[in-house]
């Protein structure tokens, strides 16, 4: 009597080691799969990365506190999702070309508007100090930050007055900030419009 064989084991077909698994990934796949995938990783790298320097430069160099840099960062990448999607939109409708045009004029304003913004007030303080003999001045937000206006005041030799329509120091920590404030001959801040008129009257009762 001859006795059955006991049946193999079932070896499922795509049962593989890891190593082998691993090979395969590593092998089965054409090049342009890896260039847009390392593509994909090191362009999300990137746009975290750039979450991650403006809230530090918010809350280091801006002085901005720990949560509202935070909540800004976040509104930041929310603005970057909601002009994907519209950008989406106007592609659909104008076509690729144009819209990616569009985008880059945008992008170019956007840049040449700031920067012409301060370059502007440099220039300005430079062509009126042949002629002016003091200047009130509400610098805004480069108060917090635009060393060039800083060097510009410095060169110019003018006595400058700095106007604030609020009272910056009982504001938040950042806005207390001015990179000016050293340089200006005097300072004016939470009197309204009524502080230009203070200005004036400063200027005048101090006039050279």
């Amino acid at each position: 009597m001859t006795r059955a064989r006991a049946p193999a084991p079932h070896v499922p077909e795509n049962s593989m080691t890891f190593s082998e698994r691993l090979q395969e990934i590593r092998t089965g796949f054409d090049r342009p799969f890896w260039v847009a995938n390392l593509s994909e990783i090191f362009e999300r790298l990137s746009y975290y990365a750039v979450f991650a320097a403006l809230a530090r430069y918010l809350h280091e160099a801006l002085q901005f506190p720990t949560q509202e840099a935070a909540s800004l960062s976040g509104i930041f990448g929310g603005a970057v999702w909601v002009m994907a999607i519209f950008g989406g939109a106007l592609a659909d409708r104008i076509g690729f070309r144009r819209a990616l045009s569009l985008a880059l004029l945008g992008d170019r304003l956007g840049a040449a508007v700031l920067l012409r913004g301060e370059g502007a007030l440099v220039d300005r303080l430079h062509e009126v100090r042949k002629w002016a003999d003091g200047v009130i001045f509400n610098p805004g937000a480069f108060t917090h930050y635009s060393y060039s206006l800083r060097d510009a005041i410095a060169a110019t030799r003018l006595r400058v007055v700095e106007v604030h329509l609020s009272d910056l120091e009982k504001r938040e920590a950042w806005r207390r900030v001015s990179v000016i404030a050293e340089v200006v001959a005097h300072r004016i801040m939470g009197k309204g419009v009524a502080g230009y008129l203070e200005a004036l009257e400063w200027l005048a009762a101090h006039a050279r």
